[in-house]
């Protein structure tokens, strides 16, 4: 399974890993995820159609539920995949099919 990390322009930490799969792999990495101690969020991204960046905003602000705010471009991107506080989780998993 190819996997990314995203480092944050503004803090430059890694905040999160993007990793790409089928989608039968998804439920059953989700699935052993889930009896783990920590508050883990998933989410499927399904970027198949993701021709245009600005489909690829549409994707990732209505999978991940991104704030209202979101601007759809690419510094608004950077500052709410970065900062996920309100999904009150210590994981997050982003799969891409």
């Amino acid at each position: 399974m190819p996997c990314w990390t995203f480092q944050s322009s503004l803090t430059g930490r890694v905040n999160f890993y993007l990793i790409e799969s089928r989608e039968r792999d998804i439920d059953l990495f989700i699935n052993k995820n889930n009896g783990s101690d920590f508050k883990t969020c998933s989410y499927i991204l399904r970027c198949k159609r993701c021709t245009a960046k600005e489909f690829l905003f549409q994707e990732f602000a209505s999978s991940i539920q991104f704030p209202y705010y979101f601007g759809h471009n690419w510094y608004s991107f950077d500052e709410c995949i970065n900062d996920l506080s309100w999904l009150h989780a210590n994981i997050y998993l982003l799969f891409v099919t």
